[in-house]
């Protein structure tokens, strides 16, 4: 009840005009009720991100962005892997190009890429 009253006059029914949107503090309400509902959708958004939520397709997450690289003006390098495979992705506006399938070392290194 305590945590209630302060949110009580949104609920207040006492303006008994039939124009009650000419009355400022009709809208006063409506733009706190509007400010309390950006701020709960601001907070689920920041929570949902601390706890690191991923979209999963069937359960399993098995592709990763390993590393990126930024050429500029939204065109990127990306190397990817999906289970042990690692791949040389190109991500620009106009789409998305493979460029090469990368082997691994046991050393976390890569070798030069193989043309595929």
């Amino acid at each position: 009840m305590g945590i209630l009253l302060p949110l009580y006059f949104l609920l207040d029914a006492s303006v008994s005009s039939p124009s009650s949107f000419d009355n400022p503090w009709v809208w006063g309400k409506v733009i706190i009720f509007l400010l309390l509902l950006g701020m709960i959708a601001f907070f689920l958004k920041y929570f949902s991100k601390q706890k690191g939520h991923t979209a999963m397709v069937g359960g399993k997450n098995n592709l990763r962005i390993i590393d990126t690289c930024s050429l500029g003006n939204r065109q990127f390098i990306v190397v990817t892997q999906y289970e042990t495979e690692k791949h040389l992705l190109a991500v620009s506006t106009s789409g998305i190009s493979h460029l090469a399938k990368l082997s691994t070392r046991d050393s976390g290194q890569e070798d030069s890429p193989t043309p595929g």
